[in-house]
């Protein structure tokens, strides 16, 4: 990322997904009072997030087995620490 906070071709950005959090917290809160059982339409949100989570730990597995070999060379060419995916 540069000064202007943009992102450059080929930069991988890690960040979490701020919407998936926050209908995450929604959930939470909601199935955290009362004392019935979660309603179809809560357990279809969960269905949703379950899905989403799903698709961006695929996302980390083919970063982590594909890029951080080349990563660590260059972290070693410039003299950084390496990074352990174990």
């Amino acid at each position: 990322t540069d000064a202007g906070g943009q992102h450059h071709a080929g930069q991988l950005v890690v960040q979490p997904d701020r919407e998936i959090q926050r209908i995450l917290a929604g959930v939470m809160l909601a199935a955290s009072i009362g004392d019935h059982p979660p309603t179809a339409s809560a357990m279809a949100v969960r269905d949703e997030l379950v899905a989403a989570i799903d698709a961006q730990l695929a996302r980390l597995d083919t970063v982590l087995d594909t890029q951080m070999d080349a990563f660590n060379a260059l972290a070693a060419q410039l003299e950084l620490p390496a990074v352990a995916t174990d």
